[in-house]
């Protein structure tokens, strides 16, 4: 649209969600998320919006582009191996390379100019500004593993708090908090405090929540939380509440870690560990419900939110994992081996191992397992993608 808010122009035409547009320094070009393909990938597109191609192509989510200062690369971030890390490539989506791996949130890249460029002498177009997307409420990643490892002599833990294996998702919001205060034109709007609740299947796993390292910082900012620790009575649901005293602490919801709320911590139930074994495709899927989501600004009024977004969680073993500590390895295979010829109502027979099914320890669950030697949980071989739910 115009700098006045006049002659605003849909440049995608998509039935799903385009956002996080960033032009490109010569303003030709508009690099975005969407969610086209069911998963955010990045898009590129003239600014007319003519041209739109698919730079990424993956199962795992692509989201925040950033260009370089010459227009020739873009940054982004990518979830892979159970976290967010940040990425490279060409501006034409080839040469697509990892720049960050740790155990931390690496999100929302910004390229910075080593130098003050000089001014070129023929002025670049000045880009139309497109309106701003109303901010979702999200939990990233939306699909994702729980491998299950054993948890002491016997497989399951005692408790489902007590489990090591551990899911971890964020409750985020997709972009910054924008627009200008309703009671002080002359000053940004800022967050203010968020609410949100989860529910989930309290059989298969239960959840606790954290605040957001932002929400954390300052005795003026109050969260209450409600879960699997704090009231273990309310099944099958847990919700979060924070807010902010006064005005002189602000969330800035512009950097990547302003922008997340909470931390979802999701842990199998005991009874998972015996409910499924590591054969082909096992897992349950449990569905993480998110509902009532609020935001609100410093001044108590509602800030718009777009939807507020479930995720899926798949609990599983690493397949050929018999013993399971996230390989496939000589422990697997050395146990299949001596089980080799047992059949039901054998003193070492277990259906724990009986991973091709049929009642019986045979050739079929050797080779299962041996044609899976070296997988691990951070690479599974053949492939175990997490399961949508939804289709």
């Amino acid at each position: 649209m115009n700098p006045d808010g006049s002659g605003p122009t849909n440049l995608t035409m998509n039935a799903e969600e385009d956002n996080l547009p960033q032009w490109s320094p010569d303003g030709t070009k508009i690099a975005f998320t969407s969610y086209r393909n069911d998963i955010s990938e990045i898009y590129v597109m003239n600014a007319d919006g003519t041209g739109q191609t698919r730079l990424t192509n993956n199962s795992v989510p692509d989201a925040h582009p950033a260009w370089s200062p010459d227009g020739t690369k873009i940054a982004f971030d990518r979830y892979q191996d159970g976290n967010y890390d940040v990425y490279v490539m060409n501006a034409d989506g080839s040469g697509q390379s990892r720049l960050t791996s740790s155990t931390t949130l690496d999100v929302g890249p910004d390229w910075q100019p080593l130098s003050t460029a000089t001014p070129p002498s023929t002025p670049a177009p000045t880009p139309t500004a497109t309106p701003n997307p109303v901010p979702r409420m999200q939990k990233l990643p939306p699909l994702q593993n729980l491998f299950l490892t054993r948890q002491g002599t016997k497989i399951p833990p005692i408790r489902c708090l007590d489990s090591t294996n551990v899911a971890t998702l964020t409750e985020s919001i997709s972009m910054p908090v924008s627009g200008i205060d309703p009671k002080d034109p002359s000053q940004p709007r800022q967050l203010g405090g968020f609410s949100f609740q989860v529910t989930y299947d309290p059989l298969k796993v239960c959840v606790d929540l954290t605040p957001g390292p932002a929400w954390t910082a300052h005795p003026a900012q109050i969260c209450t939380v409600e879960d699997s620790v704090s009231a273990p009575t309310l099944q099958g649901v847990a919700r979060m509440n924070c807010v902010t005293l006064g005005k002189a602490t602000l969330v800035d919801t512009n950097t990547a870690a302003g922008r997340v709320l909470a931390t979802i911590a999701v842990r199998p139930q005991p009874g998972a560990y015996s409910q499924t074994r590591a054969s082909q495709d096992n897992g349950q899927i449990v569905q993480l419900n998110n509902s009532a989501c609020k935001l609100t600004d410093l001044q108590g009024h509602a800030i718009q939110v777009f939807s507020c977004e479930d995720a899926d969680v798949t609990i599983r073993f690493l397949e050929g994992d018999v013993e399971p500590d996230c390989a496939v390895n000589t422990i697997d295979t050395q146990a299949i081996a001596f089980r080799w010829g047992a059949g039901s109502g054998s003193l070492i027979y277990n259906s724990r191992f009986d991973v091709a099914g049929g009642g019986g320890i045979s050739v079929n669950d050797l080779q299962f397992v041996y044609g899976r030697f070296g997988s691990t949980c951070a690479l599974p071989h053949p492939a175990q993608p997490p399961v949508n739910a939804k289709g």
